[in-house]
């Protein structure tokens, strides 16, 4: 987790554009981008909630029994963990579209002729 705090402790912007710059522009690039930039928020927050879910009783009635602890790891835990993953996610939604959109305006994500989350989409001819 010491290097979990090391990637939060780096200011998003900056890193993010360092990153764009070093990999490149277009899709490829935010999507490295985007994950680099949040992948250390949901590594905190799923070990707090794995933390959480060690101490409850079913785990350690499983663990009583005998049952391996690879299998209360799939069976027990990460069924619980799917909620959190997907509040995650929808959370992390916009913030995504955002540093998209910043990076395609900095010049160093998706150029004009491409599309994204983040533009809009082609005018149509009117007839």
């Amino acid at each position: 987790m010491r290097i979990v705090d090391v990637f939060l402790s780096v200011p998003t912007v900056l890193s993010g554009l360092a990153l764009a710059s070093i990999v490149g522009q277009g899709r490829a690039g935010v999507i490295v981008v985007v994950t680099a930039l949040y992948w250390a928020w949901t590594a905190r927050l799923v070990y707090g909630e794995v933390t959480r879910l060690r101490s409850r009783g079913f785990v350690d009635a499983a663990l009583a029994h005998g049952v391996a602890r690879h299998t209360v790891l799939r069976r027990h835990i990460l069924p619980h963990l799917s909620t959190i993953l997907l509040n995650i996610a929808a959370l992390n939604g916009a913030s995504v579209v955002i540093v998209g959109a910043g990076l395609s305006f900095l010049g160093a994500g998706i150029q004009p002729p491409g599309q994204s989350w983040a533009t809009s989409s082609p005018t149509v001819p009117r007839a």
